[in-house]
């Protein structure tokens, strides 16, 4: 299987397979017209949901990595307690 990098700006067609709320979403942030990324880095803070009663105060560091087809999750709390552990192919 062989993959290609889209090299044109996005365009209706590029997005029209997402669920309406994503494409509302895309064409308010005027991603249409736009060239493709081909790769990000992206850094965000928040909480899984856990059914632990101290789950808000354990602090859990997690990496989640999809590159070439292939995803990867880690999660540890505390770096040192794995919460998740797993990798797929698409």
């Amino acid at each position: 299987m062989t993959s290609t990098i889209h090299t044109g700006p996005i365009t209706a067609d590029d997005i029209a397979h997402l669920p309406e709320p994503a494409q509302r979403y895309l064409r308010l942030a005027r991603v249409p017209g736009r060239p493709a990324d081909v790769s990000f880095h992206a850094t965000t803070h928040g909480f899984f949901r856990m059914h632990l009663k101290l789950a808000h105060v354990v602090p859990v560091r997690a990496e989640d990595v999809y590159e070439n087809r292939h995803g990867r999750m880690h999660a540890t709390a505390l770096g040192l307690i794995p919460v998740a552990d797993g990798e797929a192919r698409s």
